[in-house]
């Protein structure tokens, strides 16, 4: 068996790689392409969408930043089903 430190080392070292794993799913503000990898768009449909309005952005620092959980909205509105 083991012993408490080791346990405790143990479930550090997996809290550690959760959180590595998860931390670029997390991420609220995202690029242009980070938003494209997201929807599984390329950058040029995703500029497109942006320009027609139906993606908002927010520009800081004059780079345009996605807000993630608008991404999110604008999927389940556009969302249909098909019988």
């Amino acid at each position: 068996m083991f012993d408490t430190e080791t346990i405790n080392q143990i479930a550090d070292a997996l809290t550690v790689r959760m959180t590595e794993a998860l931390a670029p799913a997390s991420r609220r503000w995202l690029t242009v392409d980070g938003a494209a990898e997201q929807l599984g768009r390329t950058r040029r449909a995703v500029e497109h969408l942006i320009a027609r309005g139906v993606i908002p952005v927010t520009r800081l620092d004059g780079k345009i930043q996605l807000d993630r959980l608008a991404l999110d909205k604008v999927m389940e509105s556009r969302s249909h089903y098909e019988c």
